[in-house]
């Protein structure tokens, strides 16, 4: 259990250093882990549950890698197990959670495979599921923040099939997430700072994934409008993005 942990974690921390490859392979050899601990024990839902969440992290560094076909492959592995562990806990979040989020990266690899009909339906899902329970969290920020990125990456989706309107809507909404997170966040740091505590979840202000999703949604707010705004958007997500540039090689900042 704790080599398929640290295989996960190993494979986390290599990816953010910007080596995509040996990430994947550490992703993989967690995934054959977790399945050798649950060979003799299928009940196990931590343990299923872990196997289903790395079968996600490893769908997204294929993705990384412009492998949409093995990264959809991971992600039906791992909806299996998810729609197994909600028919036991319908009221279980964070397993709801995982599935909408594999919903969402389903999405993505169907659009990268030129579906766009399926893809869209996979986001739709994704954005309703993840918004339902953030009404039940609303104070959740890691679910905010997923929340968001929901609905820049369908805005971007509709923007590739020419739905301008739908797709600023998307850059609409997500920017206002993004602005409400950060002031939470802010504030509770604040507020908190004096006594040594921990915040409350989700990215800091300064996180530079954090600044990736804030300037994909400025650049979505950048459709159909006057090549003034257009400009003005632009330099918003340059903004968000210059503190960054030279110390971040995390793929998923640098694309």
């Amino acid at each position: 259990e704790e080599l398929a942990a640290a295989l996960a974690w190993l494979g986390e921390a290599t990816l953010s250093s910007g080596d995509i490859t040996q990430a994947t392979l550490c992703f993989a050899e967690s995934t054959k882990t977790w399945d050798q601990l649950l060979t003799p024990d299928t009940e196990r839902r931590d343990w299923l549950f872990q196997a289903a969440l790395v079968r996600q992290q490893l769908a997204k560094s294929h993705l990384l890698q412009d492998e949409a076909p093995q990264a959809l492959t991971a992600l039906e592995a791992s909806s299996a197990i998810l729609m197994e562990l909600c028919e036991w806990d319908p009221k279980n979040a964070e397993w709801s959670r995982a599935l909408a989020l594999n919903a969402l990266h389903a999405g993505r690899s169907l659009m990268a495979q030129d579906m766009p009909g399926p893809a869209a339906e996979k986001f739709n899902q994704a954005t309703a599921a993840l918004e339902d329970l953030m009404t039940l969290e609303p104070n959740n920020r890691d679910l905010v923040y997923q929340c968001a990125a929901a609905r820049i990456i369908r805005g971007e989706s509709r923007l590739i099939i020419q739905d301008l309107p739908q797709a600023r809507a998307d850059g609409e909404h997500a920017a206002t997430l993004l602005a409400q997170l950060v002031t939470s966040r802010e504030s509770a740091d604040d507020a908190q700072g004096d006594s040594g505590g921990g915040t409350q979840g989700g990215p800091s202000a300064s996180d530079p994934l954090l600044a990736t999703w804030r300037a994909r949604a400025a650049l979505l707010l950048a459709v159909g409008v006057p090549k003034g705004v257009v400009e003005s958007q632009v330099r918003e997500a340059l903004g968000h993005l210059a503190p960054h540039r030279e110390n971040c090689p995390d793929p998923r900042f640098q694309g």
